[in-house]
């Protein structure tokens, strides 16, 4: 006992090595991409809470995220998803999810019809107290690049639409208002993901 308080001090703990430089970038970098994809979730949600709480519980806290999402993930997928198969989902799609299930996207199959495209640009749309104008919408069931343009033409010039890419053959539709979308394209940049904008 009194060879080990000798050796190693009077029973304190052992002092940890100092962080190396990649250590320290790697720590600050994830700092940065916190606080960029809090930012990003509070402009696309209006000021949500519960959206920013689930987005803090991507990053630290996986099984805090799938007691908050418990719902939605169990009508997605037909197995319980694990806290281990959650943590292994890129944070960009978890970004997805977490605006989904608070009504401010729409995620919908290339394949489905546009009325699906409708219905959910109408949610998000109404949550910013407008309506789209259903007279620019001519063709309501095949997916197509001119559809897109319809439903932008239906939005209310104060909006725009968006898709965000998780490199899917599916869409994650939302829209959000024209003086905020320079903030979301400087903050998607900054995380890496990629927008697509119509």
């Amino acid at each position: 006992m009194g060879f080990l308080k000798r050796l190693f001090g009077k029973g304190e703990s052992m002092p940890q090595p100092a962080p190396t430089v990649e250590e320290e970038i790697a720590e600050k970098n994830q700092e940065e991409d916190r606080a960029a994809y809090l930012a990003l979730v509070r402009l696309l949600s209006q000021e949500n809470e519960r959206a920013a709480q689930g987005m803090l519980y991507a990053f630290d806290e996986p099984e805090l995220f799938l007691k908050q999402y418990q719902e939605m993930f169990a009508n997605w997928f037909s197995n319980e998803m694990t806290v281990e198969e959650l943590a292994a989902y890129p944070i960009w799609e978890l970004f997805c999810y977490v605006l989904y299930d608070e009504g401010y996207l729409g995620i919908t199959d290339w394949k489905s019809e546009a009325e699906d495209f409708i219905y959910y640009a109408e949610k998000t749309v109404k949550k910013y107290d407008m309506q789209l104008d259903y007279s620019k919408i001519t063709d309501k069931e095949e997916m197509a690049p001119e559809f897109f343009e319809q439903l932008k033409q239906a939005l209310p010039t104060e909006l725009a639409l968006l898709d965000i890419d998780i490199d899917s053959d599916s869409y994650q539709l939302t829209v959000i208002p024209v003086e905020k979308a320079a903030a979301v394209r400087e903050l998607t940049e900054r995380i890496g993901g990629k927008i697509n904008w119509y």
